[in-house]
């Protein structure tokens, strides 16, 4: 879980001559133009997509009485079964916040490989 980071500037790191864009770490950065959000972000891989020393299981205890929406983004690459399944188990095990759940596919859905 890490809150997002405002900024302008881009987390790069030259590497040989090449500049690499930390991807893991712009999913955690928004301009600052977005900054009145504070904006807090969970990102969880699958099995499939597993980074470095990511953990296969996670486990973590949230206060949801501080949470005023919870979206939900789909894998760009995740099938509609799973999708299904995880807006089913979210529904079920936070029904008492449904008014706070969306559920949303990726932006770059179907638009990379």
């Amino acid at each position: 879980m890490n809150d997002i980071i405002y900024t302008d500037k881009y987390i790069i790191t030259p590497v040989d001559g090449d500049v690499l864009i930390n991807t893991p770490a712009l999913a955690f950065q928004k301009n600052l133009v977005w900054n009145y959000e504070t904006e807090t972000r969970i990102m969880m891989f699958t099995n499939k997509f597993q980074y470095g020393d990511t953990p296969k299981k996670i486990d973590f205890l949230l206060d949801f009485s501080k949470i005023k929406h919870i979206d939900i983004v789909f894998d760009p690459w995740m099938e509609p079964e799973i999708k299904q399944s995880i807006e089913l188990t979210s529904r079920y095990y936070l029904k008492d916040y449904g008014d706070k759940l969306s559920f949303h596919n990726s932006e770059l859905e179907g638009k990379i490989w």
